[in-house]
């Protein structure tokens, strides 16, 4: 696989700024609040605003146990709410959260999420690997739960095609191909979440930066998310 170097990446920032500012948008998720118990499963659909636009999602999880502590593992996709398009998607392939210390009510767990994402338009075609790693803690009770969240996703490997209107419009000599550490996002949210039998419902409440504890270009820090999660 060829990478390009830093100064290529430099040069085509304008075409990154937009793939992090349409795709990211989907980097958060509504699911996995609490644990689910061994051969327990449960389906999950999410919406909200994020990044300034509407996500809709939906994932799969189901319950293990790992050197007796409790494992969650599923697997997630989202697509934009408005105009959605199959080009444009994020898929968490393998999510997982494991509880690093438990009590009855109390929680401390560790998430870990390799995604790919996608998107296409009139100039170019993208497409992301990456991985999110995060830290859930919280008090999850018999009907309420409230935790805080910390939540880390970056862009290991970033494929750009670019398309014949480009290379007319913006620039003939353009090439394609991969970049490595294109960037990514820190998160920090609050969840609360309420348990009717086997439906959940939950929110997210939170805030975004660049790795670098940057702000984004014309696009809002906050976020807010609405899940509903029936378990069976």
């Amino acid at each position: 696989m060829k990478y390009y170097n830093k100064l290529s990446v430099i040069r085509h920032s304008f075409t990154l700024l937009f793939f992090f500012s349409s795709v990211n948008i989907m980097a958060q998720d509504q699911s996995m609040v609490g644990q689910l118990t061994e051969k327990e499963q449960s389906i999950d659909v999410y919406f909200g605003m994020d990044y300034s636009f509407s996500t809709v999602g939906v994932a799969y999880k189901r319950g293990f146990t790992f050197l007796n502590r409790p494992l969650t593992i599923g697997t997630d996709l989202a697509f934009p709410l408005i105009t959605p398009d199959l080009k444009d998607y994020r898929i968490k392939i393998i999510k997982s959260q494991l509880s690093v210390y438990r009590t009855k009510y109390f929680d401390f767990a560790v998430t870990y999420s390799p995604t790919l994402a996608g998107t296409g338009t009139k100039a170019q075609r993208i497409l992301a690997f990456g991985n999110e790693f995060g830290l859930l803690s919280g008090y999850w009770g018999p009907k309420w739960g409230f935790g805080l969240e910390v939540t880390a996703d970056m862009k290991n490997a970033t494929r750009i095609e670019h398309t014949s209107y480009y290379r007319e419009v913006v620039y003939e000599d353009i090439k394609d191909g991969w970049y490595k550490n294109t960037g990514g996002n820190i998160r920090y949210n609050v969840v609360v979440s309420r348990r009717f039998k086997r439906l959940d419902g939950s929110v997210r409440i939170g805030n975004s930066n660049t790795l670098k504890f940057k702000k984004y270009m014309f696009i809002p820090l906050y976020y807010f998310v609405i899940g509903s999660t029936y378990r069976f």
